[in-house]
């Protein structure tokens, strides 16, 4: 075989297999590459045009707090659409500090095809203080239910947290600070105010003492008996003419 033959051979030969590693490696790169994020101010969006079941899907979102999200799925993905937004509240019950909050959509067929979402959170302490949440503080709320948060480091002025869940809803980053009920004070009792029996007032030794006084005698002339002489000859006419 002369030189040319042998490099046309040799030239044929590094062809093929290119064009078999090219053949081979192609789906497994359209899945990467299709997998585009798109970001829309507060809002991500990322495009799936095929992700066969047991892939995991990384990408970076444009939320608060938020560093980036791991999909992993259970069966095949086709031409879906995750969306990752902030929300200015959640629609469930919370009471406490809240840092972020933000909400996970997808088509019914993507969610019955997630078997776990981790979710990586990248704060800035300050940020943290500002919303009046300690550091150790930290977890993340998936529709209502606390998720366990892991706390991984902190650097350069950033705290870093790890969790996970299993499917799509509202989610909210911070503190939840529970009401304590305060024991009801017993009343004080009323004070009773006893009143001292009223005693009737003895009149004093020195208050008059009325006499009794006797019956008029109605019709009734009092006679007094005279005294001296003219009195007694006063009376002795008066006998005279009885």
């Amino acid at each position: 075989m002369d030189a040319k033959k042998r490099v046309d051979f040799i030239l044929q030969y590094k062809l093929f297999w290119a064009c078999l590693a090219i053949i081979l490696i192609i789906p497994v790169v359209g899945v990467i590459t299709t997998q585009s994020g798109v970001s829309y101010g507060e809002r991500s969006v990322q495009k799936i045009s095929y992700a066969p079941a047991g892939t995991q899907l990384r990408f970076e979102v444009k939320v608060d707090g938020v560093k980036d999200m791991t999909f992993t799925f259970t069966g095949d993905i086709k031409n879906e659409i995750i969306t990752i937004e902030e929300i200015p509240k959640v629609s469930w019950p919370f009471t406490g500090e809240a840092y972020s909050r933000f909400r996970i959509t997808a088509d019914k067929a993507v969610e019955l095809r997630i078997g776990k979402i981790d979710i990586s959170l990248k704060i800035k302490e300050d940020d943290l203080l500002k919303s009046h949440v300690a550091v150790g503080d930290v977890r993340v709320y998936h529709d209502g239910q606390e998720l366990e948060t892991a706390y991984l480091k902190k650097e350069s002025g950033y705290v870093y947290y790890q969790t996970a869940t299993k499917g799509f809803g509202e989610f909210l980053i911070g503190k939840r600070v529970i009401k304590e009920d305060k024991p009801a004070v017993a009343a004080a009792p009323e004070e009773k105010t006893v009143e001292s029996p009223i005693v009737a007032e003895t009149p004093e030794a020195t208050a008059e003492v009325q006499q009794p006084v006797p019956p008029s005698l109605t019709g009734k002339t009092i006679e007094t008996q005279p005294t001296g002489s003219w009195a007694r000859i006063n009376v002795w006419f008066k006998g005279l003419f009885k």
